[in-house]
C-alpha cells in the first residue's frame, strides 16, 4: 500500500504567522521541562508528510474523536510504535493541547504489564503526536463481533487484568474515562492490554454531548455522572464502564441501549437492564449481583475500588489459565496450516520421486549411450583392422606385379642351365 501522508502546514514565512515549533522530546525530559505547545495553523499549502520527528509513518491503523493512529517506526530505536496524531480541530485549542501533553506524559510514566506503554510526545510541522507501544493483536470488540460472546472463564481472565491495571492507575490519580471492549487489546499469545489510559481525560474535558463526534467516552459504556459533568469523575466511573464491558463480553449485548445518546443515558439513569444470566446461562447468579452493583447509577452504590471488584469476581469462579477463545479461533487456522503443510510435503515427496525417476531414466539412457559408444568403438576398430589387412594384401599384390621381368628370366636361366648341360653328357 502507499505510504501514508499528512498535509504539511506552511513553513516559516509561508502564511499567516509562519512559525513552526519543531522538536521531539523523550518522555522524562519532557516531563521535567516547561513546554507550552503551540496550536496548529491552518495549512496554506498542502505537501506530503511521511514522518513526524523520529517516527516514520508506515500505515494508518484507525481514527477516532481524538485523531488518527498510525503504525510508525521509531528510527532511533528501530522499533514499531502506534503514533496517535491529534486532530486539527483539537490542535487549534491551546488549552486542550496543553492537557493532551500533560496526560500523555503522565501515561508515559505508567509501568504496568496490562497497560499500553507510552513512549514520547511531541510536535512537528504543527502536528501534535503521542507515541505508544505497538500491540500486535485484536481488540475485544473485534473478538465479540467475531464470536458473539466469550466464556465465563475468559471474561473473568480479561476483566480481572483490566481491573488490576485500572487500580494501578487510580492509585496514581489517573482515570481512564473510556473503558470499553474497543480499548482492550489482546495479543496472539494472550496478553491483555488497556489502551489510551489517560488520553481520554483531556478529550473528555474538551467535548460535550451536543458536539458532533463526541469523544467524551463511549455513551454505551460511560456512567451517567460522566455524561452530566465530565470534569468530576473518579475511579468509580471506570468501574462502571468495566462492568458494562464485562456484560458485553458475557452476552454479546449492551446493558443499556437506545436510538439516541439521550435514550441510552436515560436508561442508565433508571438502572434497569436484562440480567446477563437470562441471556447466557453460564453466568452464575452471584455474577449477576456483581454486575448490578457495578452498574449502579449512583457511584456511592457501586464498588468503591477495583480491589473490591477483583475480590468479588474471584469468589464467582476460577478464571481461565489462558484465553481459550484464542486457541479455539486458532484451531481452524492450525488445521488449515497442517493441511497445507501435509499437501506441501506430499507435493515435495512426489517431486522427489519424479526427480529420482527422471535421474534413473537419465542414467539408463547414459548407460545405453555408453554401451552403444563402446560397441561402435569396437566395430570401428575391427573395420580399421580389416581395412589394414586389405591394404596389406593390396601392397603385397602391388609389390608382386611390379617386380622386374628381366631379372626373373635371368634367374630362370641360371637355375635351368645346369640341368641342360647335364642332360647333354
Amino acid at each position: 500500500s502507499a505510504t501514508p501522508s499528512l498535509p504539511l502546514p506552511p513553513r516559516a514565512g509561508e502564511g499567516e504567522g509562519g512559525g513552526v515549533t519543531q522538536g521531539h522530546e523523550d518522555t522524562e525530559h519532557a516531563a521535567a521541562t516547561e513546554f507550552t505547545p503551540k496550536p496548529a495553523k491552518a495549512p496554506a499549502k498542502r505537501e506530503k508528510l511521511t514522518s513526524l520527528g523520529e517516527f516514520e509513518l508506515l500505515q494508518k491503523l484507525g481514527a477516532g474523536g481524538m485523531g488518527v493512529v498510525y503504525q510508525a517506526r521509531q528510527t532511533s530505536l528501530d522499533r514499531l510504535v502506534a503514533l496517535k496524531v491529534l486532530a486539527k480541530h483539537l490542535a487549534a485549542n491551546p488549552s486542550f493541547v496543553e492537557r493532551f501533553y500533560r496526560e500523555a506524559r503522565t501515561m508515559a510514566r505508567l509501568d504496568h504489564p496490562n497497560i499500553v506503554h507510552g513512549y514520547a510526545v511531541g510536535e512537528e510541522h504543527g502536528w501534535h503526536y503521542f507515541a505508544m507501544e505497538f500491540v500486535e493483536g485484536q481488540t475485544m470488540e473485534d473478538w465479540v463481533t467475531r464470536l458473539g460472546k466469550i466464556s465465563l472463564g475468559d471474561a473473568l481472565y480479561i476483566v480481572e487484568r483490566c481491573a488490576d491495571a485500572l487500580s494501578y492507575a487510580h492509585e496514581r490519580k489517573l482515570i481512564h474515562r473510556d473503558i470499553k471492549p474497543g480499548n482492550i487489546l489482546v495479543t496472539s499469545d494472550g496478553k491483555v492490554k488497556v489502551a489510551d489510559l489517560g488520553l481520554a481525560k483531556a478529550l473528555d474535558e474538551e467535548m460535550s454531548l451536543t458536539q458532533s463526534g463526541t469523544g467524551m467516552g463511549t455513551p454505551y459504556y460511560m456512567p451517567p455522572e460522566q455524561a452530566r459533568n465530565a470534569k468530576h469523575v473518579d475511579g468509580r466511573s471506570d468501574i462502571y464502564a468495566l462492568g458494562a464491558t464485562l456484560y458485553n463480553l458475557l452476552t454479546g449485548k449492551l446493558p443499556f441501549d437506545g436510538e439516541t445518546t439521550v435514550e441510552v443515558l436515560e436508561a442508565k439513569q433508571k438502572g434497569d437492564f436484562e440480567p446477563a444470566r437470562r441471556i447466557n446461562p453460564e453466568v452464575p447468579e452471584r455474577l449477576d449481583l456483581i454486575l448490578d452493583k457495578t452498574l449502579a447509577p449512583d457511584p456511592d452504590h457501586r464498588y468503591q475500588s477495583c480491589a473490591e471488584l477483583i475480590r468479588d469476581l474471584r469468589s464467582v469462579g476460577t478464571p481461565s489459565e489462558k484465553l481459550t477463545f484464542l486457541e479455539s479461533a486458532a484451531a481452524p487456522e492450525k488445521k488449515q496450516a497442517a493441511e497445507e503443510a501435509a499437501a506441501k510435503r506430499k507435493a515435495a515427496d512426489a517431486a522427489k520421486a519424479a526427480l529420482t525417476q527422471a535421474q534413473a531414466a537419465q542414467q539408463d539412457s547414459q548407460n545405453r549411450a555408453n554401451a552403444a559408444a563402446q560397441q561402435l568403438a569396437r566395430a570401428t576398430g575391427q573395420k580399421k583392422l580389416a581395412e589394414a589387412a586389405v591394404a596389406n594384401v593390396k601392397n603385397q599384390v602391388a609389390t608382386a606385379t611390379t617386380a622386374s621381368p628381366a631379372a626373373d628370366f635371368s634367374d630362370r636361366i641360371r637355375t635351368s642351365a645346369p640341368r641342360a648341360m647335364g642332360s647333354g653328357r
